[in-house]
């Protein structure tokens, strides 16, 4: 065994990770000899034993930050010493690492007690942190000896037979330099339907909590939403082909999966191949339910939603937003609220699930667009059953709007620097955090009024 793979928390506990689903599946098409570590899963199932309960509550939860830092930082380190020793004195010769905006600072430590105990052990990290130059300063300078940049499905098997015999990486496709005084490739996206389907032999999958499997059938997004990050980490957008698609659903399918989510940024980025693979999935007569991202943009047929249905579509979050045309432009966002109304009936109508994201208190988001947001909801109640996000607007890292706040008239107190902190922006205007959450208590109410679910919602930082 000469590689070792790590999955660090906080990552998903209802499903196995996507991105090291990915990785995992290079690895063994390109017979790597490796070992999975999934320390995310286990800690989360021995979270009261470190007394760490909820620190997997959401998908906000940052572990880089004040109080989740300082818990793992002392429950954790003997249990991480522990690994570390394990890791050194072990045969491995390259250790892989995801880092992220929220474990940097547990991926920094880790590989940093493993780096003391046996310097000659390689880390390589990769990861959408890394995306952006800024990104990389929040780095220990140490912590690493590589870092990649990029999709590393295709590149990682080639790293790690050249870091093994000691040569240096052949092949094009890779830009090799140094960014912060860190050794960083950037990798050359490609055809993704040339990227081996996820691996998931060395998951537990009785430890996830939900029994069904994420997939995407693109990456990047066909629209630049100032916002997302997705457009800066996923250049450009690109799709997979049906037949590809297809293979890969009835691989998991024969494994016992019938349940898959679209991770897509949008599932409807190409209408073509959304329509082809559901006239696909149905002629198959494969019966499998799956849900997805929906962009609620001109020209999406009527009878498209009908397919979708007849595919086993159960469920599509719609990204509203926001019910202000105006709002919708300074996002840069492709949404026709006209289209997306009839889309919210024709989905009910079909018996699809309807979900919308609702974010409050855009920068420019003055009370008439937030009142018009109010009344999209109103006429269209009726067939929503669920706002699956509800937000007050955060600064997202690597977005448009972190890397550009001047842009939208966004100001940051002096004295809060870390991303929890940039929640607290204001605008000349008067659009404060106070006036964020007034709008989103609203919409909450509205929802609770109206008989409608609400997913994840943030009130409180």
């Amino acid at each position: 065994m000469s590689f070792l793979l790590i999955s660090l928390p906080p990552a998903a506990i209802e499903k196995p990770h996507l991105a090291m689903g990915y990785l995992l599946g290079s690895l063994k098409s390109n017979k790597i000899d490796y070992h999975f570590m999934d320390l995310n899963i286990e800690l989360y199932h021995r979270r009261a034993e470190f007394g760490i309960e909820d620190m997997w509550q959401n998908y906000d939860v940052n572990w880089s930050e004040g109080d989740c830092f300082r818990r793992w930082k002392t429950s954790l380190s003997p249990l991480l010493e522990e690994r570390a020793r394990d890791i050194a004195g072990s045969p491995i010769r390259v250790i892989g690492i995801g880092a992220n905006r929220s474990n940097h600072k547990l991926a920094s430590y880790f590989a940093g007690l493993i780096k003391q105990r046996n310097p000659s052990i390689c880390v390589v990290m990769g990861g959408p942190l890394f995306s952006s130059v800024k990104e990389l300063h929040i780095l220990d300078d140490h912590c690493a000896d590589i870092f990649v940049r990029g999709e590393g499905e295709m590149f990682l098997p080639r790293l790690i037979n050249a870091l093994l015999e000691e040569r240096s990486i052949s092949g094009g496709n890779f830009i090799n330099r140094m960014i912060a005084n860190k050794q960083v490739i950037d990798v050359i996206n490609g055809d993704i339907d040339a990227i081996p389907f996820p691996c998931y032999d060395n998951f537990d999958i009785n430890c996830y909590r939900a029994g069904f499997l994420s997939m995407l059938a693109s990456r990047g997004c066909v629209s630049s939403c100032a916002f997302c990050a997705d457009n800066q980490i996923w250049k450009p957008y690109r799709g997979r082909s049906v037949d590809n698609i297809l293979s890969e659903i009835t691989m998991h399918y024969d494994h016992g999966f019938h349940v898959f989510e679209f991770n897509d940024s949008a599932i409807n980025g190409n209408t073509r191949v959304l329509t082809d693979l559901c006239r696909g999935i149905i002629k198959s007569k494969i019966k499998l339910t799956w849900l997805g991202n929906f962009i609620p943009r001109k020209g999406m047929p009527r009878e498209l939603f009908a397919i979708m249905a007849q595919s086993g579509c159960y469920e599509l979050r719609f990204g509203v937003e926001t019910g202000s045309q105006r709002i919708h432009r300074s996002m840069h966002k492709i949404v026709d609220l006209t289209s997306a109304e009839g889309y919210l009936r024709y989905a009910h109508e079909e018996g699809i699930h309807v979900s919308v994201n609702i974010m409050v208190g855009f920068p420019n988001e003055e009370q008439a667009d937030f009142d018009m947001t109010l009344d999209f909801l109103e006429r269209t109640k009726a067939s929503i059953e669920k706002f699956s996000v509800v937000l007050p607007f955060l600064i997202y890292p690597m977005s448009e709007v972190d890397q550009c706040p001047e842009r939208f008239g966004i100001k940051i107190p002096e004295d809060q620097h870390s991303r929890k902190e940039y929640q607290h922006w204001y605008t000349d205007e008067g659009n404060t955090l106070e006036l964020r959450l007034q709008r989103l208590d609203t919409v909450v109410k509205f929802a609770h009024a109206n008989g409608i679910q609400v997913g994840f919602t943030r009130a409180e930082f």
